[in-house]
């Protein structure tokens, strides 16, 4: 059951959950607290990508369509976790490394690229990134391997090395959410692409960032930044009338104005050997000195809560269990079993609590309710003997 509360609002979505929960088989005292109980579970608000508070999500949406060598992996978009890849030739896509942590679905798995059905045999993941240390961001490269040939156009990897003042455009499956104070609720993208834009701002080692502008700042009309989900999602540049590749969504900070970013630089000497000379020999080639991609690990804020993977033990991951629940290297995998959304203008961080307390009112009023019909039975059962027999 996938709800989506921003498009249908919370009276109808907890009718929905109703009927489809099997609540209804109940009577309906308990079956309203059946749908409370089902709808804290399963209710999630569809909105990844954070956006700009004065826009609305819808303004950031896209069909798939439209970035048909762009898909999600592993096949579990539906739950919100997810990172995404983009072919650079018929057989190979380039995605993050850390979406391979030890904790994530390792291939072989099934993808749908342009609505036709592949395997991934291989991910030949950078040697150079540690998944201990989450990092370095300049080495969070991997090449995916498919079992056959897509028929799907590639993207080209943009080889020039003038980023830094050109606008790009990224998409990605993840969680979304306005820019704010507030981190966005997890596992809330709902299986929707959505498509932002930003400026490259600067280089650093391998990697390029950018920076989440506020609408007073200049901000472009459909600004965005990378969140949870995102990772291992491209950047691109269009150059001579076609788009290209210029990075692969890595990790940052989230979600306030001001917030930075980190996309791994493709058109780097170092980051074109590594991918073209692992194509090559199918297989992930090992790199004498790692000094050159980065000499400290970690996504600086990390700023995916799971790297795309909350989980994955990256001490600045925004994992729950990560030492900076803020970072996103994505947090961008990051998930939660319990309600995860907002109402209203809120993140989330109110409707746990008011849900908990709704469910309590309701049991005690059942509770007061059995009680008193039970009195009542005792009262009448009372009546009966003592009344004398005519």
């Amino acid at each position: 059951l996938k709800l989506d509360i921003l498009d249908q609002g919370l009276s109808q979505a907890l009718v929905s959950v109703f009927r489809l929960s099997g609540c209804t088989q109940l009577p309906v005292a308990m079956g309203m607290l059946c749908v409370l109980s089902t709808a804290c579970l399963l209710i999630r608000i569809g909105e990844g990508i954070i956006i700009r508070s004065d826009k609305v999500d819808s303004d950031y949406r896209v069909d798939a369509s439209a970035y048909p060598a762009v898909f999600s992996y592993p096949n579990t978009v539906k739950r919100g976790v997810n990172c995404a890849a983009t072919l650079v030739d018929s057989a190979h896509a380039i995605t993050a490394a850390h979406c391979f942590d030890p904790d994530s679905p390792q291939p072989p798995f099934p993808v749908t690229i342009q609505g036709k059905k592949f395997v991934v045999k291989k991910a030949l993941v950078h040697p150079c990134f540690s998944f201990d240390e989450d990092g370095p961001n300049s080495a969070d490269l991997a090449v995916l391997v498919l079992s056959k040939d897509s028929s799907t156009v590639p993207i080209p990897v943009y080889d020039s090395t003038d980023e830094v003042g050109k606008t790009f455009t990224f998409v990605g499956w993840g969680d979304t959410g306005p820019a704010g104070s507030s981190t966005p609720a997890e596992k809330n993208g709902g299986g929707i692409l959505r498509r932002a834009q930003n400026v490259f701002t600067a280089v650093e080692g391998n990697t390029l960032k950018y920076v989440m502008d506020a609408p007073k700042d200049g901000a472009l009309e459909h600004e965005g930044m990378g969140w949870s989900g995102d990772s291992g999602g491209p950047a691109f540049i269009e150059s001579d009338g076609k788009l290209h590749i210029a990075g692969v969504n890595s990790g940052g900070e989230c979600c306030e104005y001001g917030s930075t970013d980190q996309f791994v630089r493709l058109s780097s000497e170092l980051s074109q050997d590594w991918i073209e000379a692992s194509i090559d020999a199918n297989s992930a080639q090992s790199v004498k000195d790692c000094s050159a991609w980065g000499s400290t690990g970690g996504h600086p804020d990390d700023d995916h809560p799971d790297d795309d993977h909350p989980d994955d033990g990256h001490p600045d991951d925004d994992h729950p269990d990560d030492d900076d629940p803020d970072d996103h290297h994505d947090a961008r995998l990051f998930e939660l079993g319990m309600i995860s959304g907002k109402l209203g203008s809120g993140h989330g961080v109110w409707v746990w609590p008011i849900a908990l307390a709704t469910m309590l009112f309701v049991s005690l009023g059942l509770l007061s309710l059995t009680l008193r019909r039970g009195v009542q039975a005792f009262g009448s059962v009372q009546r009966s003997h003592s009344d004398p027999v005519e």
